[in-house]
């Protein structure tokens, strides 16, 4: 029951207000929420109404809490720093998904797939700033009917581009090799070895046959 003591009626609400903390931070941030643009806009009034004072207002804060401005403001760069990590990591995981037409737990499967290492040569991804394993890892597709193949270290993939993604060339390119190798093949899997032995024959009886013709 209001009180006809305005003085009363105030302490009455004063004291309500202090037993009540968690009620009063709900109605307050109801009512800013409700009312934004018309805050928003008292705000922006006292601001130039007042602006020499504010301004000096600021000036004397910052020089006598320059520390604390300090530790503030190294906690909001942290955050943000933090925030970024995260938000970036995410972007990715989305970006790679939609390019490629899977969702973000098939990427991450792709990954743990390949036990975050390079398909090639074995590179391991590195951790990036969210604390994942995802760096220095990308997926592998075929440029001609998009099938996904696998992840590659940059080098590899790139490797994989500039022989044009053709079979023959890498051949030819372990043939190449191996004439200046001590060794070679004995060092080769059997199975690629006797591959690059037949390709060897193939390619050599071709130029022999240009030769000759």
């Amino acid at each position: 029951m209001p009180y006809k003591d305005p003085k009363k009626q105030r302490e009455a609400v004063k004291r309500w207000r202090l037993n009540h903390p968690e009620k009063m931070r709900e109605i307050e941030k109801a009512y800013r929420l409700a009312n934004r643009e018309k805050l928003n806009a008292q705000q922006k009034m006292r601001y130039h109404n007042n602006i020499e004072n504010v301004r000096e207002q600021q000036r004397k804060w910052y020089a006598d809490n320059r520390e604390k401005r300090r530790a503030q403001a190294k906690v909001s760069r942290q955050r943000r720093r933090e925030s970024n990590r995260i938000v970036n990591s995410e972007t990715g995981d989305y970006r790679k998904a939609m390019i490629y037409g899977i969702s973000k737990i098939e990427v991450a499967k792709l990954y743990e797939a390949h036990n975050f290492r390079c398909a090639i040569c074995q590179k391991e991804a590195t951790i990036d700033r969210s604390g994942k394993k995802r760096l220095g890892l990308y997926i592998d597709h075929d440029h001609t009917t998009g099938q996904l193949r696998g992840l590659l270290c940059n080098r590899c993939n790139l490797g994989i581009s500039y022989f044009k993604e053709c079979i023959d060339l890498f051949y030819r390119a372990i043939e190449y090799l191996g004439k200046y190798s001590s060794g070679w093949a004995s060092e080769m899997p059997k199975g690629l070895r006797e591959i690059c032995e037949r390709q060897a024959a193939v390619d050599k009886e071709a130029r022999d046959n240009a030769l000759y013709s």
